[in-house]
């Protein structure tokens, strides 16, 4: 089968509805990225703590861990649209108290750390209803692409946000660029309503929805588990969430170590930017080919294109070739790993999205980025963050003929079958 998409050619327009979702995910990613700038600036300012800046910082994860699964479940059960114009609402009042208590004096770290995690929690549902609905409005076969259209367009929105975030800092307090924030979620919620009855499928029947119990409240690892090729696309993405944590936990060093403390801090923005911008690339090749048709083959090329510009890193280049490396490292990563995600939710059955979405989350990023920056600070404490850099493209490499021989045995298999 052709890897080209046929839609990718055709250039069918996306719904409106699906335009609508899109403002609607973009307008609370823009305010997601400037609290994400100002949450440290604001702890470290107020308290002096490096610790506490620091486990503030860990408050998502730690929620993603505590509640993904049984939100996961309950979203499940519940009709999408009005699950995320509850939570966009929700979240949004919930951040006002950040300004609100600053102005009558009453803000501290206790606040901060209750309206984190609130509007976590209500985060991880948004996510468990964002898979479902997407799935619903652009249908299976348009999951890749509306998926692709989405991690692009919020590579360009995390791009612009945090530099506005350091623009609104220079002319109003930390505190108060929460507002901005909770009047995004004001607008992607008014967005939301606007479509409410279009996110979820018209199919589900009554008592469709999931029953209570561990069995099915844990249902999203087993499909994962149990469906070979969602769980070798799932170990794609994990192996790249591992690669990622060990760089980007020790990039700040790499820098540092290679052009000086000063020049290094200087290149930490241009390089996320250059990220960034390679996402883009990954998000626009991922609207051209099927992934679904060929995920093995794609995966190990992905890898080993990785792992030949991880390794391009070993040698001693100017700053301009660093973040041009990095940059295109971004690229396969955002294919396998969107690509991998968008072929979950193609296959789940529309009652399984929510905790598919949460299973997949906790044993990629959830997993792989933490233990990528354990692994990369030990690596690095013992030798250099070029030896982690050194790690991940040998890592990469070994996934490359793995999942290149999975691929070839794959299609050996089905010859012998024909």
């Amino acid at each position: 089968m052709p890897l080209i998409s046929r839609e990718g050619r055709r250039g069918d327009a996306p719904s409106t509805a699906f335009h609508m979702y899109l403002a609607a995910r973009l307008v609370s990613i823009a305010g997601a990225s400037a609290t994400t700038v100002v949450v440290p600036v604001l702890v470290y300012s107020s308290t002096g703590s490096a610790g506490l800046t620091g486990l503030i910082a860990a408050i998502g994860g730690a929620t993603y861990f505590v509640f993904g699964i049984p939100v996961g479940h309950l979203v499940d059960r519940w009709p999408r649209g009005p699950v995320l114009v509850t939570c966009s609402i929700t979240r949004g009042l919930a951040l006002a108290i950040v300004p609100i208590s600053a102005a009558t004096g009453a803000f501290g770290p206790a606040v901060l750390v209750a309206v984190l995690v609130v509007t976590n929690v209500l985060f991880v549902a948004t996510d468990a209803a964002n898979a479902g609905s997407l799935r619903t409005l652009v249908g299976a076969d348009g999951l890749q692409r509306a998926n692709a259209t989405v991690s692009g367009a919020a590579a360009v929105v995390e791009i612009a946000a945090p530099l506005a975030a350091g623009v609104a800092l220079v002319v109003m307090s930390a505190t108060e660029v929460f507002l901005l924030e909770a009047f995004a979620l004001v607008i992607s919620s008014v967005l939301l309503w606007s479509i409410r009855g279009r996110l979820d499928a018209k199919a589900t029947r009554p008592g469709s929805r999931p029953a209570g119990g561990w069995s099915a409240a844990l249902s999203g690892f087993a499909f994962i588990r149990q469906t070979r090729t969602v769980a070798t696309t799932t170990a794609a993405a994990f192996v790249f969430a591992l690669t990622e944590g060990l760089m980007l936990g020790q990039l700040v060093v790499l820098l540092s170590q290679r052009f000086g403390d000063v020049a290094g801090s200087a290149l930490v923005a241009p390089t996320y930017t250059a990220i960034a911008a390679g996402s883009v690339l990954g998000s626009w090749i991922l609207t051209r080919i099927r992934f679904a048709d060929a995920p093995l083959r794609i995966a190990a090329w992905g890898f080993l294109l990785a792992a030949a510009l991880l390794s391009g890193l070993q040698l001693p280049e100017p700053p301009w070739v660093t973040i041009s490396l990095l940059a295109a490292w971004a690229t396969p990563f955002v294919v396998v790993f969107v690509g991998a995600a968008a072929l979950r939710q193609s296959v789940a059955e529309d009652s399984l999205q929510g905790r598919v979405a949460i299973a997949s989350r906790l044993l990629t990023l959830g997993l792989g980025i933490p233990m990528g920056n354990v692994i990369g600070g030990a690596i690095s404490g013992a030798a250099s963050a070029q030896s982690t850099f050194a790690a991940a493209a040998l890592v990469s490499a070994v996934a490359a003929a793995a999942f290149g021989l999975a691929a070839v045995g794959g299609v050996s298999e089905a010859s012998k079958r024909r």
